[in-house]
């Protein structure tokens, strides 16, 4: 008889327990639970699910962090050793292994009534913000908290709990941080002091409407070098925004901030009329190139928005310049050229005239950074 017999089954059957157990282990992974355990508790490291439920019960001070179109705002729960959690909408009780602690965090997030200027032009897609609980100087991943588009989002809200090092009663909320990441930016705020270090996004303003000047463009003077030529204009500066994030372009840079126009013209009437005394006229369709627009001689960064309307050189544009965040009030150049092509010659057989006139517009107005 084989004396080791017993002792080869005990193994074996270790085995296929182990490989059950990993299993098991991965099944739940691949579903979101990390949850890793032993005999006497959950080990540092695992995530457990929570639920909007869990949330509700997180005490503490809001933490608020500014996104370009939202708010984010966090609650982070003091350690614990044990606590209630729901998988997969079944109640369930997890204790934190010796030398470890579970951490609840509930965020949510409120879409602002203004966000990011209108984009057609430079961006394909809104990125993501991604979140992080920092302790002890070692960051557990919250993962993309949601998907942004180019419409403003409903609200959102969800819930974790990780497993740390550190008993409960050696962990505090002093070495917490919570980071959210934005388009290449991270934003960090302390849990206990609500200290900030926001960089760029220090100047972010949420929910507030941009300037509305409602300021007409100056009035046009005629064209000296094609004397005849007449352009009925109307034109207004319909909104400046000072900020430091815009689509496509990023995060403005150290000690600049984005400066973004919007321009709004109507052309009424683009003709040409002879000298006093010749009974004739000549109407044109017109085009506009531009607007343009420059500060102290330094062109715009980029025009991000542009709509065409269906009647003559309907045209609204928002446009971004770069200037110094002190700047304070800066004036503004606009310049556009309206081309024309014959829409009509009356007599039909007036001659003359010129067949695709450029009428050169210049203004310049003041906006406050």
């Amino acid at each position: 008889m084989d004396q080791n017999a017993p002792m080869r089954r005990r193994w074996i059957g270790m085995a296929i327990a182990l490989v059950i157990g990993l299993a098991i282990g991965l099944i739940a992974g691949a579903g979101g639970i990390w949850l890793v355990t032993r005999d006497n508790g959950v080990l540092a490291g695992s995530i457990l699910p929570s639920s909007l439920r869990d949330v509700e019960k997180l005490e503490g001070t809001p933490l608020t962090v500014n996104l370009p179109r939202g708010v984010l705002e966090f609650i982070v729960a003091d350690p614990v050793d044990e606590v209630l959690y729901v998988p997969e909408l079944d109640y369930g009780h997890a204790e934190a292994a010796d030398g470890v602690s579970l951490i609840g965090i509930g965020w949510s997030y409120r879409p602002a009534p203004w966000g990011l200027p209108r984009t057609n032009a430079l961006t394909e897609k809104t990125p993501s913000p991604s979140a992080a609980l920092v302790v002890a100087d070692r960051p557990y991943d919250l993962g993309p908290l949601l998907s942004l588009d180019d419409d403003i989002v409903a609200p959102a809200e969800g819930a974790v709990i990780f497993a740390v090092p550190g008993e409960p009663d050696s962990l505090t909320v002093d070495d917490f941080d919570v980071q959210v990441t934005y388009d290449g930016l991270t934003q960090s705020i302390n849990v206990a002091t609500g200290e900030k270090d926001l960089g760029a996004a220090t100047t972010l303003q949420v929910g507030t409407p941009p300037t509305s000047p409602g300021a007409d463009c100056p009035d046009l003077e005629g064209d000296q070098s094609s004397p005849g030529l007449f352009l009925d204009l109307v034109c207004q500066i319909n909104s400046v925004t000072s900020t430091p994030y815009v689509p496509g372009l990023g995060w403005a840079d150290e000690g600049t901030t984005w400066l973004v126009v919007t321009v709004q013209d109507h052309v009424f009437e683009y003709g040409w009329n002879p000298e006093p005394g010749v009974d004739a006229a000549v109407r044109y369709d017109a085009t506009s190139e531009g607007p343009r627009l420059s500060i102290a001689g330094v062109p715009q960064v980029a025009e991000i928005y542009r709509d065409v309307g269906a009647t003559i050189a309907a045209t609204e544009s928002t446009s971004v310049l770069r200037v110094p965040a002190s700047a304070g009030t800066v004036e503004v150049t606009l310049t556009t050229v309206y081309l024309g092509s014959v829409r009509y010659v009356d007599p039909v057989a007036f001659t003359g005239y010129p067949t695709n006139p450029a009428f050169p517009y210049t203004a310049t107005f003041q906006v406050v950074v």
